[in-house]
């Protein structure tokens, strides 16, 4: 469970900086896309590692 939520983690960490990126069009091949998309899609991928991190937590007392 430790492994998926660093994975999601991962995953909402890279989606946040896509976002960023493509808002500030610092790549204009971006530019298509909106950056709002890519950080939604980042918060639910930090979302849904919460619980993975909580249960971890639990485990290790």
């Amino acid at each position: 469970m430790g492994a998926l939520s660093w994975i999601l983690y991962f995953f909402a960490f890279l989606c946040t900086i896509m976002g960023i990126i493509t808002v500030t069009e610092v790549v204009p091949v971006f530019a298509n896309l909106t950056g709002q998309i890519w950080l939604i899609l980042g918060a639910i991928f930090f979302l849904s590692s919460i619980p993975g991190f909580i249960v971890q937590g639990r485990y290790e007392e």
